[in-house]
């Protein structure tokens, strides 16, 4: 819970934090436009206040004083504007020290105006635009900022008498500054400007000081705000989850699912979710014993499907046993009754064939009549014999039989590649029964329809396990297309199944087939009896 709240409280700080901080850049970005608007506004004051002072000297002092000493003198420290105004300047200087009062020029007459490398770019603006009078910006003095207003000083015909040729100069004003500098102007010339220029720094720490205030103070007031709102929120919140959240891990912490319901109170969201919460966990209970009514009945139904498929799968491994040994003694009635009665038939044809004298020709001809039918019919039984249960089978096992079978019937086919262990211990007969017919029926249909010259048979053991594998590179085929068809194929994976193993065909077209069994070793036990057998 303490996780829910810190995480609300942290997502509110933020956004509180990026709208105090957007307040602030505004606000800041407000006051410094303000003081730089205020500050502009001073040095606009103060250069206004010097042209005053040279308006009133040219228009009013200048005239009025050449009244009174003729046209021919000038009187510098009351007639020269520029001098009125310097004098004026100096003392408003005193009183504002960090002010910047100068009257720039790149040919002054007085060496002290001599214009700074900031300076000269003003001056080339004025030069550039002749008909601007005013300029206004931030300039950087001795590595000063400041706010800074000039106005152009283009001469004018009154001027010249300053300005023009040395010659025509006041006496007093070449004596003082000599002929070098701020003469042989023509009218329109640009001489210079009057400049004024209010540090910007002592300003800007003003505001930086008020800052640094106001985010104390917000910073204070963010505090007790987050204080205040992550304790309303643990009040009216944070309690109230916590106490659900208990109640959740109560009843996880039970081994059975049995929510008991969470008390109700109030009127809000999170009550509608207790409410929720209870009404679910009411259809749970239902569900519940629902689940486990079908659960016992299931378990029943599956019990007794279980015991009728132990019982199918007994009778089916009964009948293969009997299969097998109903072929057994089948042969053995053959093998004892038929073909003994046949090879006795055969060599007494022989002695009576050997005895009789008279009418040799039909007598001869009779015997090998004889002799060809009860050859044939030995071959016959010797051929029911084999399909029915190779002797060899229960005499010499598995392996030797196998052998025997791929060496028999070639009848143009080449005889396969049979690969084993070295050694086979003897296994039960219906397992034996059930490989000798997977190799017989696997090798027949690849003799007949693959028409491939190589087939190869493989047994290998693994794991208390059987593996049969018969190969051949021929046609091949698709399984899918096969189904329904191939009822040899279905034969080989019935009984593996019987048996408890598997069978598995690959094929493709033009790529061969390969047939693969697996069986256990162990046959599952039955109840069947072999003490007859």
């Amino acid at each position: 819970m303490h996780r829910i709240g810190t995480r609300f409280c942290l997502v509110v700080a933020v956004f509180a934090l990026v709208f105090s901080a957007i307040v602030l850049y505004r606000a800041w970005l407000s006051a410094k436009q303000y003081v730089a608007d205020a500050t502009s506004a001073k040095a606009e004051i103060a250069l206004a206040y010097n042209l005053a002072v040279r308006q009133y000297v040219k228009d009013s002092v200048r005239p009025e004083m050449m009244k009174r000493v003729g046209s021919d003198e000038f009187v510098l420290p009351v007639m020269s504007a520029s001098h009125a105004a310097r004098v004026v300047m100096e003392k408003v200087r005193e009183r504002f020290p960090d002010y910047r009062l100068r009257f720039p020029s790149e040919s002054p007459h007085n060496p002290a105006n001599e214009a700074t490398a900031e300076e000269r770019k003003v001056l080339a603006f004025f030069r550039a635009n002749p008909e601007e009078t005013v300029w206004k910006g931030q300039l950087e003095l001795d590595g000063v900022e400041y706010f800074a207003h000039a106005h152009a000083m283009r001469l004018e015909e009154s001027c010249l008498q300053c300005h023009g040729a040395p010659e025509d100069a006041p006496q007093e004003l070449v004596e003082r500054y000599g002929t070098t500098g701020g003469f042989n102007h023509k009218v329109g010339d640009l001489v210079g400007m009057d400049m004024v220029a209010v540090p910007a720094d002592h300003a800007y720490a003003t505001l930086f000081s008020h800052l640094k205030g106001d985010l104390l103070t917000m910073g204070i007031w963010l505090a007790l705000l987050f204080a205040c709102i992550f304790g309303a929120f643990s009040l009216i919140v944070g309690r109230r989850l916590e106490a659900i959240t208990g109640h959740f891990r109560a009843a996880a912490s039970q081994d059975t699912i049995a929510l008991e319901p969470i008390p109700e109170s109030g009127n809000d969201e999170i009550t509608i979710l207790a409410s929720g919460f209870n009404s679910l966990a009411g259809r749970l209970r239902q569900l519940q014993e629902s689940l486990e009514e079908q659960v016992r009945q299931r378990t029943e139904e599956l019990s007794l499907a279980n015991e009728h498929l132990r019982r199918e799968q007994k009778l089916l491994k009964q009948s293969l046993r009997m299969h097998d040994r109903e072929r057994q003694v089948i042969a053995y009635e053959i093998h004892d009754g038929l073909a003994q009665q046949l090879v006795g038939a055969e060599m007494a044809l022989q002695l009576a064939g050997q005895a009789l004298s008279s009418d040799a020709e039909q007598t001869n001809a009779s015997y090998k009549t004889g002799m060809l039918m009860l050859s044939r019919c030995i071959s016959e039984a010797r051929r029911l014999i084999n399909g029915v249960r190779p002797p060899l089978l229960d005499e010499e096992g598995i392996v030797t039989a196998i052998q025997n079978l791929l060496a028999e019937d070639v009848n143009g086919y080449a005889e396969p590649e049979f690969h084993h262990p070295a050694t086979i211990d003897r296994m039960e007969p219906v397992l034996e029964n059930a490989v000798y017919r997977v190799v017989q029926e696997a090798v027949t249909n690849a003799r007949q329809h693959s028409g491939s010259d190589k087939i190869r048979v493989t047994l290998a053991l693994r794991e208390e396990r059987l593996y049969v594998e018969v190969q051949d590179w021929g046609c091949g085929f698709d399984p899918k297309q096969k189904k329904g068809k191939a009822m040899g194929l279905r034969g080989i994976k019935k009984r593996a199944k019987l048996l408890g193993g598997q069978a598995t065909v690959e094929s493709e077209p033009g790529q061969g087939t390969r047939i693969i069994v697996n069986l256990p070793l162990t046959p599952p036990e039955d109840d069947s009896d072999d003490s007859d057998f």
